[in-house]
C-alpha cells in the first residue's frame, strides 16, 4: 500500500511509518506531515522495521510526541512474523488511536481498540514503489557531494559495534584502538551502507551513502545530496547496502559492524 492510500483521509497530520515508501522524501525514514508538508523525519536506515526493531520503536515514539487529535498513521503492510506484529501493536498502543483499520486476517489481534476491516485497495504496484526508491539512491550516487568526515573525538557513531563487542557510543575505545594506529585496515567494510547525518541535539539533518574509511587523517568518506560544509557529530549506521547503480544489495545484521 502506498501514498495513494492517504488520499482517502483528510487528517491534519499524517505519520508514515513504512520506511519502504518514499514521496518527496527519501525512503528508509519515518516521517511526520502537516497538511501535506514534511514536518519531521527520523533516519531508520532500512526498508523493513524488523531489521532494527528498537530503532524503529524509538523513531516512531520520537515523531509521535504529544499525539494530535486529528492524525492518521500509515504502518507497513500487515506483518506476518510474530516480532513484526508485536512491534506494530506496541507502536499502535503508544499512539492510543480512535480507529484501527487492517486486513481481514489481522482483525482479531490485540489492538488497543477493536479493529475494522480495511476496504481500500492499494493502487500503487510494488514494482513502482521499488523503482521510486531506486531513483532516490541513484540520484545520490550520481549527483551527491563527496564529504570526508574526520573521526575526531567529537564524532559519535550510533547503531553499530565495529566488531569489538562494544556498543557505540561510547566512541573512545575504538577511537584509541584504530586512530592511534594510524590505520583503518581493521575497521569493517561499510561501503554502500546508508548512514544518517546529524548533530548531538536534534534529529538527523540528512543521509548519505558510505564510501569507506580513509587514512591520514582517519575519516569516513560519504556521498550525500547535502552540500558542504557538513557539520556532522553523529553518524547513524543503517542496515541497507547499495551498489553504485542504486540497487539494493543486502540488509546487514546490527552486530556485523
Amino acid at each position: 500500500m502506498g501514498h495513494d492510500w492517504l488520499s482517502h483521509f483528510s487528517a491534519e497530520r499524517t505519520f508514515i511509518f513504512d520506511p519502504a515508501l518514499s514521496h518527496t522524501h527519501a525512503p528508509t525514514h519515518l516521517t511526520r506531515w502537516h497538511q501535506g508538508a514534511l514536518e519531521g523525519a527520523e533516519f531508520f536506515g532500512s526498508i523493513r522495521p524488523i531489521d532494527d526493531p528498537i530503532r524503529f520503536m524509538e523513531s516512531a515514539v520520537s515523531l509521535l510526541g504529544p499525539m494530535p487529535d486529528d492524525a492518521t498513521i500509515l504502518f507497513p503492510p500487515a506483518p506476518r512474523r510474530p516480532l513484526e506484529r508485536q512491534l506494530m501493536l506496541a507502536v499502535c498502543g503508544f499512539a492510543k488511536p480512535d480507529r484501527v483499520l487492517t486486513v481481514e486476517e489481522h482483525l482479531h489481534h490485540p489492538w488497543p481498540i477493536g479493529a475494522e476491516p480495511c476496504e481500500i485497495e492499494a493502487t500503487t504496484p510494488d514494482i513502482v514503489i521499488e523503482a521510486t526508491r531506486r531513483g532516490h539512491w541513484l540520484q545520490c550516487a550520481q549527483e551527491g557531494h563527496i564529504h570526508r568526515i574526520e573521526l575526531t573525538r567529537e564524532v559519535r557513531f550510533r547503531g553499530g559495534r565495529f566488531g569489538s563487542g562494544r556498543r557505540l557510543p561510547p566512541f573512545t575505545q575504538w577511537h584509541e584502538n584504530y586512530l592511534d594506529k594510524g590505520s583503518c585496515d581493521s575497521l569493517p567494510d561499510v561501503k554502500g551502507l546508508l548512514v544518517g547525518l546529524g548533530r548531538e541535539s536534534g534529529p538527523d539533518f540528512g543521509w548519505a551513502i558510505a564510501i569507506g574509511f580513509k587514512e591520514e587523517p582517519l575519516s569516513l568518506e560519504v556521498r550525500s545530496l547535502v552540500p558542504p560544509p557538513l557539520p556532522v557529530t553523529v553518524i547513524s549506521l543503517g542496515r541497507l547496502r547499495l551498489d553504485l547503480s542504486g540497487k539494493e544489495l543486502e540488509t546487514i545484521a546490527p552486530w556485523s559492524v
